[in-house]
């Protein structure tokens, strides 16, 4: 873990769509969110961008735990097939690292 604060901060974007970081006491940190009215596309379920968002952030904090030497994280690559709405409520997300070299990792 770094020196300086326990969360990362993920600048006003974060404040913006409002989701939470937590730790599990394994250390493995995740991302809630809870989805509402503004997160809301005109059909009435959460914009794509929501969870992917999600996700985003998530894999970020698996990899801001990782003991390499960085100055910043930023994602190079994403994809996903949606299969189901995300529905108004509490939404989870969390980042587990698979693999990773000195400057990427998944």
């Amino acid at each position: 873990m770094r020196d300086g604060p326990k969360v990362p901060y993920t600048g006003q974007f974060g404040d913006t769509v409002g989701y939470d970081f937590h730790q599990k006491e394994n250390d493995t940190w995740y991302v809630t969110l809870d989805v509402s009215e503004k997160h809301m596309n005109q059909y009435g379920i959460a914009h794509g961008g929501v969870p992917l968002t999600l996700m985003d952030v998530a894999g970020g904090l698996a990899v801001y735990d990782l003991p390499l030497e960085f100055n910043r994280i930023a994602t190079i690559s994403m994809s996903h097939n949606f299969i189901g709405p995300v529905c108004a409520g509490i939404v989870t997300a969390v980042g587990i690292v698979e693999h990773h070299g000195k400057s990427v990792a998944y």
